[in-house]
């Protein structure tokens, strides 16, 4: 990856942030996205020093470590924000992706003249460009989506002790064979995203009552779910 892109933008402002997120795809869990400020200088460094960076969906598991450590200890800024199940289900994933990108932005609190952002068809409250498939063009963008893909990996690695039966910690909520099998076994749980298809339908009804009679979730969000079933 080199640093083209990033300079069309940086020769009109040095203040430039780029996000991407991480877990729209997901069964389960939540989606999180990054904001990172890295400044011209910070940029040749990382490249000389990682020229492996790119797109976290081609990055292996110790690459992104190794990008995150650096990250840490060269102190670039960056901030993470999310939206959980009940924000998917019940705004759907679109507005829960913008709403993960709008905190990541306030978390970091750095003023900036524009973001440049992975993705298309978002509707965003600050200045910014939308760069479909960025993670593969921008250095900036590229290492939004490995500090955000590495942060939510650990979270769901987390997860893995709460719900064991579904193997977060192998698959991260992706929809893989493993995953749908467990699914199939035990049945959804609270952490799924219960409007996503299949998952809507396969989710008894007393079973959803239940989850709303113990907290674990919303009466809003079960009438989401019953609406979504038709």
């Amino acid at each position: 990856m080199d640093s083209f892109f990033d300079h069309q933008f940086l020769s009109e402002t040095r203040k430039i942030v780029a996000i991407d997120e991480a877990g729209r795809g997901p069964l389960a869990g939540p989606v999180c996205s990054c904001c990172v400020f890295l400044e011209k200088e910070e940029e040749d460094l990382l490249l000389s020093e990682l020229p492996f960076l790119d797109d976290s969906k081609k990055t292996s598991r110790e690459k992104r470590k190794r990008i995150v450590r650096w990250t840490l200890d060269h102190r670039i800024p960056f901030a993470i924000g999310m939206a959980d199940v009940e924000e998917i289900d019940c705004e759907n994933i679109l507005r829960a992706t913008e709403k993960s990108m709008e905190r990541a932005v306030a978390k970091l609190g750095l003023p900036f003249s524009l973001a440049l952002v992975d993705g298309a068809h978002l509707r965003l409250n600050f200045p910014h460009r939308l760069v479909p498939k960025g993670d593969a063009v921008s250095v900036r963008i590229a290492l939004a989506s490995n500090l955000a893909k590495h942060y939510r990996d650990s979270l769901m690695e987390s997860y893995d002790t709460q719900y064991p039966r579904y193997g977060f910690a192998e698959h991260k909520g992706y929809g893989t064979l493993k995953h749908r099998k467990a699914i199939r076994e035990y049945g959804a749980s609270p952490f799924h995203r219960l409007t996503f298809a299949p998952l809507c339908r396969e989710t008894d009804l007393a079973t959803l009552w239940a989850w709303v009679a113990g907290g674990e979730i919303s009466s809003h969000r079960y009438e989401i779910i019953l609406k979504k079933r038709g």
